[in-house]
């Protein structure tokens, strides 16, 4: 357990959550000059979401920009998309000069049905206009993909080498070191969380803590400290299994996939194909679910999946030997858009989260953009529609 004085401490910046977000926070305050920061973790990693990830770093964002385009007009889609490219290419110059291995592929999206295809026309079109790369493939397929995808895959949309992937555990590790040098990490379950005229208080298991302003970086539990968001912090079910796929898909590793419409992923790692999704099986969705439970029949629908994704990876007796399974717990805000920035009506809390499932992308520049809020009054870097204050009729209504 970290270090709990009598008489709490006070600190400019106290930061509640130690996943990508609340260390890239950390991290960017102090090479902003502000010291007196302190962050409260959760008592082990295997609490923390971003510990628990495959790795999957990718740019853009999750559902195709035709989505973001339609609800919010094709500049405000540039900025979220670019949103999501700037924070690949941020944490992977992080990565490499802390010497952490990545290997670097595709953004693909697989096309599995018709009004998908005619989408993504569309999406290909405006993301050019806008100027992302992005190319759509319709039969026959560029190599190796001909040979790797099955009839299940009607085209395929490029989104250009932003994808990569990486041990998430020495990317944290790495990000942990660093601020725990200078910065000292509480241990305890946070239970309480006030705001007054001069200071915010954070209690739990005995402990207080105070500080001039809190950064909740703390996932789909966010909710429970700030109720005026709760409505849109809902959080959701995921899980993932990894495949010995063979020395076919080596040389790609790095490329990930994404599948109706982010309701299924893929990543091919050095060690295999990690296929996830398939919520649309449980009840609801998975939307409501609080534990991350394996679900039998979401593990068998992702087998056949890649099976009849790619077929030629089949062994003879066609089925690709399981290595792993995990499960998680996702945030999917309510309106599908991350939530970064000051919040309303409480000007010393700042947070972010629902990053839709590019949570270690996202995550990095997400804070940094919270440290530029804190040390400098902006952050150019972070869409104002990502702001909390776009929910504001969620507290009203409560």
């Amino acid at each position: 357990m970290g270090p709990g004085p009598a008489n709490p401490t006070k600190y400019d910046v106290i930061i509640v959550g130690a996943g990508i977000t609340g260390l890239s926070t950390a991290y960017h305050l102090q090479r902003a000059g502000i010291a007196k920061i302190a962050l409260l973790a959760p008592r082990s990693h295997e609490e923390s979401a971003s510990w628990q990830t495959p790795g999957l770093l990718r740019g853009g964002q999750g559902d195709n920009f035709t989505r973001l385009s339609h609800a919010h007009g094709p500049r405000a889609a540039a900025d979220l998309w670019g949103f999501g490219e700037r924070g690949f290419s941020e944490l992977q110059r992080f990565a490499k000069s802390q010497g952490i291995p990545l290997r670097q592929g595709r953004s693909l999206r697989l096309l599995v049905s018709a009004g998908e295809l005619q989408e993504a026309r569309q999406a290909v079109a405006q993301l050019q206009a806008a100027g992302f790369a992005s190319r759509l493939y319709e039969p026959p397929l560029p190599a190796p993909w001909d040979a790797l995808l099955g009839r299940r895959v009607l085209a395929l949309q490029d989104d250009g080498p932003t994808s990569s992937c990486l041990e998430a555990s020495q990317l944290l590790g790495a990000l942990e070191r660093r601020v725990a040098a200078h910065c000292p990490l509480y241990r305890f379950p946070l239970e309480s969380l006030s705001c007054a005229s001069d200071e915010a208080l954070l209690a739990g298991a005995g402990q207080e803590l105070r500080a001039e302003l809190v950064v909740l970086a703390c996932h789909s539990a966010i909710g429970g400290f700030v109720p005026s968001l709760r409505e849109a912090i809902v959080p959701y079910a995921d899980q993932w299994l990894a495949f010995e796929a063979g020395p076919a898909l080596a040389p790609l590793a790095g490329t990930s996939f994404i599948a109706q419409h982010n309701n299924d992923w893929g990543l091919i790692s050095p060690r295999g194909l990690i296929w996830g999704g398939g919520r649309y099986l449980r009840p609801l969705a998975g939307i409501g679910q609080e534990q991350p439970i394996l679900d039998a029949r979401v593990s068998a629908h992702l087998a056949e999946l890649v099976e009849r994704s790619f077929p030629g990876l089949a062994t003879q007796a066609q089925t690709l030997p399981v290595l792993a399974k995990a499960a998680s717990i996702d945030v999917r805000p309510c309106d599908e858009l991350p939530i970064i920035g000051p919040m309303f009506g409480e000007p010393r809390l700042l947070l972010a989260t629902g990053y839709m499932g590019l949570g270690l992308s996202q995550g990095f520049l997400a804070g940094r953009c919270l440290a530029d809020l804190v040390a400098h009054g902006r952050a150019e870097a972070l869409p104002r529609l990502f702001w909390p204050e776009r929910l504001r009729s969620l507290a009203s209504a409560s």
